[in-house]
């Protein structure tokens, strides 16, 4: 889902480092998967590298879901109802 795949870009592109959290989720509980979306700290990059997981070849084929998945970063509230809009929160230390 476009939710998973922003997370996953988030980890290529470095915009999460130690003092960092990305949350990006859909407000109606539906990702286009079993997923609503995925939260990235340090430690899910470190999940992810731990389990050898390629982020680019995820990205490639669009499949970002199996990495949120293996990492146990996935969010998962079944159908909320409430379709606002997707939310996207990046929260950092200054």
């Amino acid at each position: 889902g476009r939710n998973l795949h922003l997370g996953l870009s988030a980890i290529k592109r470095k915009i999460i480092d130690k003092n960092s959290v990305f949350i990006s989720f859909a407000s109606d509980g539906m990702d286009n998967t079993a997923g609503a979306g995925a939260i990235v700290d340090k430690k899910t990059i470190e999940k992810i590298a731990k389990l050898g997981l390629n982020v680019d070849d995820y990205l490639e084929r669009f499949d970002s879901y199996p990495v949120f998945q293996k990492s146990g970063d996935l969010i998962i509230t079944g159908p909320t109802g409430a379709n606002v809009s997707d939310l996207m929160i990046l929260l950092t230390k200054k």
